[in-house]
């Protein structure tokens, strides 16, 4: 016969489910990607040197599908920093969209990185 979990078991496992929930999203969608040929952050500053070095590395993780909150886990920042940061991109970049976002990063991205 197995033990009734603990009321302090429920407790961590409510807290840390939404935690491993991002993991899975973010190892499920780097899975299904190429990210060799994503731009990361160097390459998006050195194309659109209006952007800070802050907002170059949220547009990479932008472009790798990240959401705000998992965005803010990875950079240490709150996610009202991060929607801040993406409101100064779009901006800066002229869209109004996240997907239009990673579309012009895209384009203006053509060079391969090597294996």
């Amino acid at each position: 016969m197995r033990p009734k979990p603990l009321h302090r078991d429920l407790m961590v496992m409510k807290v840390i489910q939404p935690h491993l929930s991002n993991l899975y999203t973010v190892y499920t969608l780097l899975a299904m990607s190429d990210i060799r040929q994503l731009p990361d952050a160097a390459a998006i500053a050195s194309d659109f040197k209006c952007l800070t070095k802050r907002e170059a590395e949220i547009a990479a993780l932008i472009c790798r599908k990240f959401q705000t909150g998992m965005i803010a886990t990875r950079l240490m920042i709150s996610p009202k920093t991060v929607y801040r940061h993406v409101a100064n991109i779009f901006t800066k970049i002229s869209v109004f969209s996240r997907e239009e976002l990673v579309e012009k990063l895209l384009s203006g991205y053509s060079r391969v990185k090597p294996e």
